[in-house]
């Protein structure tokens, strides 16, 4: 069980930073089916079976440190001599398809819109918190339709952006010209070093609340990763139990395209270690233990 925490215990300057994937919606059941959908659809348009396609993305994931690495279709082995137009036709394909299943798939988890427009009624400011790169965790939030809610974003800067292909030299065009519009007020663009398990990154948002806020309270799906570190920071941690449920056919996938180990990903989920100061059945369960603030401080 999670240390017991009661609304008298802090006082009422609160603020939330949450975790994204598996706390406000179930990231390995929406990219897994998006992942298949869009090896498919390339498998249909080049003859290659999904196996050995798979593989090539996995290398690529590998190489670039992320299974969101966005321009990986043109990296894989098998198109790297292609004509550029077939290349960027490839490209469609898989956006296509991936773009496609999303729209399914995606979706909050019971309970997060409920705690969220809570939180903002309450006058507590909300921070997301990611190792995304920005550019995917910003449109997840605009694609959920809960940027509104969301006062500020921590995630990781990402790749930059190669050149040479339409769709990529469209994207650093609007990256030259401000990105994409926001909701989200403020954002801190974190380097690979302050990406959780660290505690950096954590440090980095809790010094530059610090003027307004009192108690910063931490959500996240995984204990060593989210949780710990956030404890280690100053946060009080809030352990989303509720993200550890997953298909095993999309673990599965997950586990087919990261170069992690289960044991490795088994170990964000590890309960033995780790006491959270309390425990999350739905994400709403925010409501009976972060305290509302007098007024809103931004």
């Amino acid at each position: 069980m999670g240390r017991e925490i009661s609304k008298g215990q802090v006082k009422k300057r609160s603020v939330l930073i949450t975790d994204l994937d598996n706390t406000l919606y179930n990231f390995v059941d929406y990219f897994s089916p998006c992942f298949r959908a869009m090896v498919c659809a390339l498998s249909r348009s080049t003859k290659i079976n999904e196996e050995e396609l798979t593989s090539a993305f996995r290398e690529v994931y590998k190489a670039r440190g992320s299974v969101e690495y966005s321009f990986a279709v043109q990296e894989l082995v098998f198109f790297r001599d292609l004509p550029k137009a077939e290349v960027e036709f490839l490209i469609r394909v898989a956006k296509d398809a991936f773009s496609q299943a999303r729209e399914e798939k995606l979706k909050l988890y019971p309970g997060v819109i409920e705690g969220l427009e809570w939180a903002q009624k309450s006058g507590i400011p909300i921070i997301g918190f990611s190792n995304a790169p920005i550019f995917h965790a910003l449109r997840r939030l605009s694609q959920l339709r809960i940027s509104k809610l969301i006062y500020g974003l921590a995630a990781w800067e990402g790749h930059e952006v190669p050149g040479g292909y339409e769709i990529t030299d469209a994207i650093k065009k609007r990256a030259a010209e401000g990105g994409y519009h926001t909701d989200v007020k403020k954002l801190w663009k974190l380097t690979a070093d302050e990406l959780k398990p660290s505690s950096l990154g954590y440090r980095r948002v809790l010094q530059d609340t610090s003027a307004w806020s009192d108690a910063v309270f931490v959500i996240g799906d995984s204990l060593q990763k989210d949780i710990a570190p956030a404890m280690t920071a100053g946060g009080i941690g809030l352990w989303a139990k509720y993200g550890a449920e997953v298909e095993e056919e999309n673990m599965k996938t997950l586990l087919d395209i990261t170069y992690w180990s289960s044991a490795q990903i088994s170990a964000d989920y590890d309960i033995q270690e780790v006491t959270p100061h309390g425990i999350l059945r739905s994400f709403a369960d925010i409501k009976d233990i972060i305290p509302p603030n007098t007024h809103h401080f931004l």
